[in-house]
């Protein structure tokens, strides 16, 4: 029996692991929307539905037409064991995102009510898997758990909606929609359930259906993301941005992310002064030099006289790839305006004056065993030869100082050695009396 429990937390845990990656990929602008936990979260919080579930199942009044796990009443599948288990996945999911105000995109209610219909499932897996082998326990670690969470998924995006979209109209209305769409899903949760326990051919009719909602959710899912505000829409679809970044910035008003990009598709549409005021709330939201250049090119579009000094600096602090994706986005939002190619060429200058290597003071090229004699290296050669030359008029028995060195130096013939010079001039100071 150890053994048993062993091998079924493993699968268990096994399934989680993997559902949990693939959820947290899905989540492709988790990090824009500072929510890279919310997949977790749910989840974690998600395994509470379980328990929650059983207490809906004690209260239900037709739960007593069952009969343990498996009825052959319909009215079970259809009136107790869908609305009971979705209404305790759906309540959990209200209840937390209420809390977090973790809904910043439409495609955050899926993703977060299937995580929560991932921890059920879960749980329910692992009561299973002690009245079942391991074989029909790894099939229900696909099956059964993809089920959950797409029905989790089906009533979660339906309060998602109305909150993200419809909040604003009448209440009787949009909750209406959440009322049919936590229906829907229970009802489908029965009608699988009922499939199963009926005969393998029902059985196989179960599970078509659920694929083809699986599959259909995931389609869906993937469409969805055009619908997010952090979507990077073409410029000439300015218009259906504009309105998805109104949305997101309802949502997450502290994100500079979505001021940024909302005052980009401004410029395109020649609302100048609302893109500046957009990029500035951006640049007190967040220090990235990103921010800073965009409001630098706004100003510098306004005829401000201080602008071009500031979209140096700003142009200074990002790196080459930030300055290039600058540039391009910078080409599109301007595009068809009539100042902008003059703009772009100033831009451009100062990019190529900043990313153009600088020469190096007093760099002479010279070809390999070639002399170098550049300023700074005859100054160099010349400080040497002094030194040296002081250093053989004291073994020498001289006294005499730098400054009389290097002057032996300077005088000296250039096609003599160093010490030829150096005694030439020991020579001149002995007729001297020097």
């Amino acid at each position: 029996m150890d053994g048993h429990l062993f091998s079924v937390i493993a699968i268990d845990l096994m399934a989680a692991t993997l559902w949990l990656r693939w959820l947290w990929r899905m989540d492709i602008y988790a990090r824009d929307k500072r929510l890279r936990k919310a997949v977790p979260v749910f989840f974690g919080v998600g395994l509470l539905s379980g328990p929650l579930s059983m207490l809906f199942y004690s209260v239900n009044p037709y739960a007593a037409t069952a009969i343990g796990f498996v009825s052959p009443d319909a009215q079970y599948y259809f009136a107790v064991v869908g609305p009971s288990e979705e209404l305790a996945k759906f309540l959990i999911f209200l209840v937390l995102s209420k809390l977090l105000r973790s809904i910043r995109e439409p495609v955050d209610a899926v993703l977060q009510g299937a995580s929560v219909g991932l921890g059920f499932a879960i749980v329910e897996n692992l009561l299973y898997g002690l009245h079942v082998d391991q074989v029909t326990l790894l099939f229900r670690s696909y099956y059964s758990v993809a089920d959950h969470m797409a029905w989790s998924a089906l009533s979660a995006f339906s309060y998602g909606a109305v909150v993200y979209w419809y909040e604003r109209e009448r209440r009787s209305i949009t909750w209406g929609l959440v009322v049919l769409g936590v229906s829907t899903s229970g009802f489908l949760h029965g009608l699988s359930d009922y499939f199963v326990m009926t005969s393998w051919t029902t059985f196989f009719l179960s599970f078509v259906m659920d694929v083809a909602i699986v599959v259909g959710l995931m389609l869906a899912l993937q469409d969805s993301r055009k619908l997010s505000p952090y979507y990077a829409y073409p410029f000439s679809e300015w218009k259906k941005a504009i309105r998805n970044l109104d949305y997101g910035i309802e949502k997450d008003p502290a994100n500079w992310i979505l001021y940024q990009r909302r005052g980009m598709y401004l410029l395109r549409a020649r609302e100048f002064y609302q893109a500046r005021s957009d990029f500035e709330l951006a640049s007190q939201l967040s220090s990235d030099p990103m921010c800073a250049a965009w409001l630098a090119a706004a100003q510098t579009v306004l005829g401000r006289a201080e602008a071009e000094r500031a979209l140096k600096r700003a142009l200074k602090a990002l790196d080459r790839e930030g300055r290039r994706g600058f540039m391009n986005s910078l080409k599109e939002a301007l595009r068809g305006y009539e100042p902008g190619p003059s703009l772009i060429k100033s831009i451009l200058k100062i990019i190529m004056e900043l990313e153009l290597p600088k020469p190096k003071r007093f760099a002479v090229q010279t070809r390999t065993g070639s002399m170098d004699r550049s300023p700074q290296a005859i100054m160099q050669a010349r400080a040497a030869r002094s030194r040296s030359v002081a250093v053989i008029l004291r073994k020498s028995g001289v006294a005499t100082s730098r400054a009389a060195a290097r002057a032996f130096t300077l005088k000296s013939e250039p096609f003599r050695t160093r010490k030829e010079n150096v005694l030439a001039g020991l020579v001149k100071l002995r007729r001297t009396g020097g």
